[in-house]
C-alpha cells in the first residue's frame, strides 16, 4: 500500500513540475465557443456516424493516408513551431495531444485545412485540449472531456470521421489524451469503454491514437482489451522513440482497416514526447 501512495504521489510531483516550466510568450486567447454541430454524448455521436456524406479525404497520393500523432506538451518547450511545421509536411491527418489555443497551430500546418479542437482544461486565459487537423473538413465531430479524480484536471477525446474517396465507408479517428492521476482505474476504464462505444457503431476503417498514458501495465491491459474487441491492430515501430514511463510507453496508434505502408517515431527536444508519423494504405 504505501509503495502504491509512493508512487502515486511521485507521478503527481513529476507532473505538477512539468506544468510549471516556462511557457511561450502569448498576445491574444481565441475564445473557444459552443458549437451545436458537435455531438457530446456518445447515444448522440453513435446516430451521426456513418449517417452523412461529404467532401473525400484530400490525399497526396491516392489510396494513402500520412498521419502524425503527438503531444506537444502545451508548447511549453523551445522550437515548437519549427519541429511541427517540419515532421507535418505532407500529412493528411495531425492529431496532437495537450494543444494550447494560443499557440495557433493552424498557420504553422502548410497541408491542413481543418481544425477540430476538443477543449479539455480551462481558465480565464488559458483553454487547452486535443486537436485533429485534417486536410478535409471533417463529416461527423464528436468532443467528451474525462475529469481526473485527485487533481480535477479535465482530459479531452476527439473523434472525427471523413469521407473516402471511392469508398462507401467513412474513416473514423478517434484522438484521446488519457485520465492520468488517479488511485485506481475506475475513470481510465470510464474513459475507454466510451471509446470502445462509439468506435464500436462505426462501420468503417478507423484511427485510435494519442497519449494513452499507460504508465502501468493494468492501464495498458485495459487499452489491450478494447483494440482486441474492436479488430484494431497495434503498429510497429522499427526504431521505437517513443515516450516510456516506468519503462511503459505512453503514445499508441492502432489502426483497423488500414494497413501501415511506413511508421517511424522521431526525437524531440521540443516535446517531452516524441512524435509518431505513419503511413498507412486503404
Amino acid at each position: 500500500m504505501k509503495r502504491k501512495l509512493v508512487t502515486v504521489l511521485f507521478t503527481t510531483s513529476v507532473l505538477l513540475l512539468g506544468a510549471c516550466a516556462g511557457v511561450l510568450s502569448y498576445t491574444d486567447v481565441e475564445a473557444v465557443q459552443f458549437n451545436p454541430a458537435v455531438a457530446t454524448s456518445v447515444e448522440e455521436c453513435g446516430t451521426r456516424l456513418n449517417q452523412s456524406s461529404g467532401k473525400p479525404v484530400d490525399a497526396q497520393t491516392p489510396g494513402r493516408i500520412d498521419v502524425l500523432s503527438w503531444n506537444i506538451k502545451k508548447g511549453a518547450m523551445d522550437g515548437l513551431h519549427t519541429d511541427l511545421r517540419s515532421i507535418s509536411s505532407g500529412k493528411e491527418l495531425v492529431i496532437l495531444q495537450e494543444v494550447d489555443k494560443r499557440l495557433g497551430l493552424f498557420d504553422f500546418l502548410d497541408d491542413i485545412n481543418h481544425e477540430s479542437f476538443s477543449r479539455g482544461f480551462t481558465t480565464r486565459s488559458r483553454t487547452t485540449g486535443v486537436a485533429t487537423y485534417s486536410a478535409s473538413e471533417p463529416i461527423s465531430e464528436c468532443h467528451f472531456v474525462n475529469t481526473e479524480p485527485l487533481l480535477r484536471t479535465p482530459k479531452a477525446t476527439s473523434i472525427t470521421e471523413y469521407s473516402l474517396a471511392g469508398h462507401g465507408q467513412t474513416l473514423l479517428v478517434v484522438n484521446v489524451h488519457a485520465v492520468n492521476i488517479s488511485w485506481g482505474l475506475i475513470r481510465y476504464r470510464e474513459q475507454m469503454d466510451q471509446i470502445r462505444a462509439i468506435v464500436a457503431m462505426h462501420n468503417g476503417p478507423a484511427i485510435l491514437s494519442g497519449d494513452f498514458n499507460t504508465w502501468r501495465q493494468k492501464r495498458m491491459d485495459i487499452v489491450a482489451s478494447m483494440v482486441d474487441e474492436l479488430d484494431f491492430s497495434s503498429i510497429s515501430l522499427e526504431a521505437d522513440h517513443r515516450t516510456r514511463f516506468y519503462g511503459q510507453p505512453l503514445d499508441h496508434i492502432f489502426v483497423r482497416g488500414l494497413s501501415v505502408a511506413q511508421s517511424q517515431t522521431r526525437q524531440v527536444s521540443s516535446s517531452d514526447h516524441n512524435p509518431i508519423s505513419v503511413q498507412l494504405r486503404l
